[in-house]
């Protein structure tokens, strides 16, 4: 008898850590990135793997090609530390956000690269960014618990959406960009209509803070087929 397809919905990975614990991971690293001296903070790979963003302890983002393992570009002129950063789609442009309550849009094709859009409007840090797969909305989460959805182009805010009681550390819309997950410091994960800016559902059950989410397109697994003796 043939078996059955088993289809799994959008894998959405989730790492959380209680607020009294602090948590080590090793690994056995190819190669590090040691050309600079600041405590980095966050790292990102663009599209296609070959450009690492990071940023530091201090105001500024490094660019790292990802194979040489050098710097590409520093980005310079923010005025307080960037907590994330994010490639847009055509590697064209870099987003950031930080300590200076504003997510801010890089030109990387000017020389040398400059801020040419900002979005403002969170009351407190901005520490979560993401962006749809077709680059037309941008998702910031922060300090001030509320997450917003910007249109990229415009820098127009469309939704303001509240529902965490902490800060919102991490955002990750779905493949098709029709829906968005927030994940906060209250250990809550809420799920948004990107269509009307409505909430999906609320889901509480972690002790500690969400740091991570990651979303990933539906997975379709066929087992090996049935042998006969």
């Amino acid at each position: 008898m043939k078996k059955r397809i088993s289809i799994f919905p959008a894998l959405i990975l989730l790492v959380c850590f209680p607020g009294n614990v602090t948590a080590q991971v090793s690994f056995n690293p190819i190669r590090t990135i040691n050309e600079t001296r600041h405590q980095i903070i966050f790292a990102s790979y663009n599209a296609d793997g070959t450009y690492i963003v990071t940023a530091g302890s201090d105001t500024s983002l490094i660019i790292w090609n990802a194979d040489r393992k050098t710097i590409y570009r520093t980005l310079t002129g923010l005025k307080a530390r960037p907590n994330a950063a994010i490639f847009t789609p055509d590697n064209k442009y870099l987003i950031s956000g930080g300590r200076d309550n504003i997510a801010s849009l890089w030109d990387l094709t000017a020389m040398p690269p400059r801020v040419v859009r900002t979005f403002e409007g969170h009351k407190g840090a901005v520490k979560s960014l993401d962006i749809s797969s077709d680059g037309r909305l941008l998702a910031t989460g922060g300090t001030d618990m509320s997450v917003r959805i910007w249109d990229i182009r415009s820098s127009a805010l469309i939704f303001e959406l509240k529902g965490h009681k902490e800060d919102v550390n991490a955002v990750a819309f779905s493949p098709d960009g029709k829906t968005l997950v927030s994940g906060g410091a209250d250990g809550v994960i809420c799920q948004w209509n990107m269509l009307n800016g409505s909430k999906i559902l609320s889901q509480p059950g972690h002790k500690g803070s969400v740091r991570i989410l990651l979303s990933r397109p539906t997975v379709s697994y066929l087992p090996p087929a049935a042998t006969t003796s």
